[in-house]
């Protein structure tokens, strides 16, 4: 009985050195993951000021306004970038190429 003993108290050693092993990789991806979150956040925090303001200005806009920029033929590029990206965002679209001006 006394082998036995001892043969399960040297595989518990084992099994607890891996343990042990697994913990350390475990807890330095945790830091790692946890060192990401706060970068990310710190960046969220920096782009929430930009992003209120483009939705106040955004609530200025009137019906009007948007009948004026789908009348434009060659409307300036930045306001032709602008309104292809919302498009693709809002129709799922995933291909600029395939976006005509007259499509947004």
């Amino acid at each position: 009985m006394s082998r036995k003993l001892e043969k399960d108290k040297i595989e518990a050693n084992k099994k607890k050195m891996v343990v042990e092993e697994e913990k350390k990789i475990v807890d330095k991806k945790a830091a790692d993951v946890t060192a990401r979150y706060d970068i990310a956040m710190a960046e969220l925090a920096s782009v929430m000021p930009v992003l209120q303001e483009a939705e106040s200005a955004l609530d200025t806009l009137n019906s009007g306004d948007i009948t004026e920029i789908r009348n434009m033929k060659s409307p300036p590029i930045a306001l032709q970038k602008t309104m292809t990206m919302i498009y693709m965002l809002l129709e799922k679209k995933h291909d600029i190429k395939k976006v005509d001006w007259k499509l947004v």
